[in-house]
């Protein structure tokens, strides 16, 4: 009796250690797709990066906001390449961007790249006319694929200036329409045109210092703006 209930007791606790091992090491799912586009794999994550981040050209140690960030699908990716960056992720959407949605996508880019990512991350939630970004505190401050969708463009770039320290830079990383009043088929937003997103900087104090075409994609451009 005594040896049944020893075996027994073995079977029921390698049970209970082989769940926990399941559960551990169980890939971690991403938020929704509506909030960000991610990578399934370590190719995708390269890839990705290759693409299109890598024209951003961060820096160790910035400090960095990153308007329209959804969940932090991006600047978590970012953070694979560059250490040390200090986040402010903003948005207005709760639903996408919240503490639980962004937990799990560090998560799970932590475990498909089998990296700890060292960067830290603040989240924000702003409304459609203002960003409540602190004020001359930024290095950067970066809109990805995010300026065509805001309502209110000059009050939230007027707000993005006070927000970046004298000399700062401005980010901006659009698909630019070939004519005015053209329509994105993803979103159904109006595109952005290159000479009114121009203009509308150079007359909030911004100038144009770089702007670099995507080697992937001929209508995707990142445009550096510098803070007057």
């Amino acid at each position: 009796m005594n040896i049944f209930k020893s075996t027994m007791l073995k079977y029921f606790f390698t049970f209970l250690l082989s769940i926990f091992v399941f559960f551990t090491n169980a890939q971690i799912i991403p938020t929704s797709k509506k909030c960000g586009w991610f990578c399934k794999d370590t190719a995708a994550i390269t890839r990705t990066y290759n693409n299109q981040l890598k024209y951003i050209k961060l820096k160790k140690g910035e400090r960095i906001a990153s308007v329209g960030a959804q969940a932090g699908n991006l600047e978590i990716l970012m953070s694979l390449y560059i250490d040390s960056i200090f986040w402010t992720l903003q948005d207005i959407d709760t639903n996408c961007l919240n503490e639980s949605n962004f937990n799990i996508n560090l998560k799970y880019y932590e475990q498909l790249s089998k990296k700890n990512i060292t960067s830290s991350f603040k989240i924000l939630i702003g409304n459609e006319s203002q960003t409540l970004l602190q004020e001359n505190y930024f290095d950067r401050v970066l809109l990805i694929n995010t300026y065509h969708e805001i309502s209110d463009k000059e009050a939230i770039i007027i707000d993005i200036h006070k927000a970046l320290k004298k000399g700062g830079k401005l980010i901006i990383n659009e698909k630019i329409a070939s004519k005015k009043g053209k329509k994105r088929r993803d979103c159904n937003h109006i595109m952005t045109f290159e000479p009114e997103l121009l203009e509308t900087l150079s007359k909030l104090n911004f100038k144009l210092i770089n702007k670099i075409k995507s080697e992937k994609s001929k209508n995707l451009l990142f445009f550096e703006f510098e803070s007057l």
